[in-house]
């Protein structure tokens, strides 16, 4: 703060980051900002140095973040992870319905078996990052984050959830 104005700042989600069959508490860094009229003073520096001694006095294990290239590496972080990403096309979603699937909109009550097959299939995986469930709601898509994406979860003849599948509203 400067003159009780907010200038600079930065968010810390609290996940679960999967290292093999490892789950280490990761604090996953956004939003690193200063405010463009205090841009070039240091406050992002002083910024990082306090997440970091407060991550490291909460017991984080590992924090990770996404953005300037040429900015955070002084901070000893260095890209560790590919980009990743899950696309859907309609054909292959449409392959499902003939064979005794339906789908259904997102709903709380799917959350438990969509952590459980997350869990499952990311068991043994490096990379991976799990939210807590008390935070989890739909993905938001694209480079600035603003279209919403819409959750479906497919059911079989047993209205079972057994999977997800998401696509992009227009």
């Amino acid at each position: 703060m400067v003159d009780g104005e907010d200038v600079s700042g930065t968010l810390v989600f609290d996940f679960q980051q999967h290292f093999g069959e490892c789950r280490l508490r990761m604090g996953g860094v956004a939003g690193v900002s200063t405010h463009q009229d205090h841009r070039f003073k240091g406050y992002s520096r002083i910024v990082l140095e306090n997440m970091l001694r407060w991550m490291y006095q909460e017991g984080f294990d590992v924090s990770m973040l996404g953005g300037i290239t040429g900015f955070y590496p002084k901070f000893g972080y260095v890209k560790a992870f590919p980009e990743t990403f899950f696309e859907f096309t309609v054909r292959d979603v449409e392959r499902l319905v003939p064979t005794g699937y339906s789908f259904v909109d997102y709903e709380p009550k799917y959350l438990n078996a969509a952590l459980r097959m997350f869990r499952r299939n990311q068991a043994t995986r490096t990379g991976p990052t799990e939210r807590d469930r008390r935070h989890w709601r739909p993905f938001r898509k694209g480079v600035t984050w603003g279209p919403k994406a819409v959750c479906r979860v497919a059911l079989d003849s047993g209205v079972t959830p057994s999977g997800i599948s998401s696509t992009t509203t227009p």
